[in-house]
């Protein structure tokens, strides 16, 4: 990963996902925000361009322990994982098993992988909080993945919580869930983001004062002008 790319993702991280959605919203962009998808233990949070896992349902031939071994298979993907990356599985949101558990998670770390993000349970919780990579699912489940799905490739675009992920994207996560940030507007977006989060301190404080949301929220030109001198003595 680029330190350009870095600087973005951190910088999208410290606006939140929240202020990056609305962001997003208008460029047009509805559908961002991954559907059933949150940290698995609070205070987690990542960042980091998209690394997709794509899978299908399990079929009893194909789904099998040997499965793990066999050449192409998931081990091999996320050894792949480049340093950075937010791992991304399209679990297809499937809830009979967990799709990884605190060993596959230990070796992403390992690698470098900034988290994990996917629509299906995943496994082994005690063991992820100990390992530490921040995991956004749909929860625990104690099955092993081959219970419910098949590993089929990865570095391609998936669907993920009714979202599209494109390799590359760039994913922000933490306790409002994960969204998907296009990579060609990513920076546009990280620059807005940030403006709208330094504001919301200002805002804040004219609402706790008991001021009224009609020109406060969203701020109308008078209250933005008030923004900028308090913004100004904020700088003295």
């Amino acid at each position: 990963m680029s330190d350009e790319t870095h600087d973005i993702a951190q910088a999208l991280l410290t606006a939140g996902t929240a202020t990056v959605t609305w962001q997003l919203n208008r460029r047009g962009l509805w559908r961002c925000w991954l559907q059933g998808v949150a940290p698995l233990f609070p205070g987690w949070r990542c960042a980091g361009p998209a690394a997709t896992l794509r899978f299908s349902p399990a079929r009893e031939d194909l789904a099998t322990a040997e499965s793990y071994q066999a050449p192409g298979s998931l081990r091999e993907a996320l050894e792949a994982t480049p340093a950075g990356a937010v791992v991304v599985a399209d679990g297809r949101g499937c809830r009979s098993m967990g799709l990884i558990g605190d060993m596959y998670a230990t070796r992403l770390k390992m690698l470098g992988a900034a988290g994990f993000v996917t629509d299906t349970p995943v496994r082994d919780g005690e063991g992820l909080r100990a390992v530490g990579l921040p995991v956004f699912s749909a929860g625990l489940a104690a099955p092993a993945s081959i219970h419910g799905l098949h590993y089929l490739d990865h570095g391609l675009p998936i669907g993920c919580g009714e979202v599209t992920v494109v390799p590359g994207d760039l994913m922000v996560c933490d306790g409002d869930g994960a969204i998907v940030v296009p990579r060609a507007l990513a920076a546009e977006v990280a620059e807005a983001a940030l403006e709208q989060a330094a504001k919301e301190p200002f805002i804040l404080e004219l609402l706790q004062s008991g001021r009224g949301l009609v020109g406060t929220y969203p701020p109308d030109e008078s209250t933005a002008a008030e923004y900028q001198a308090w913004k100004a003595r904020k700088r003295t």
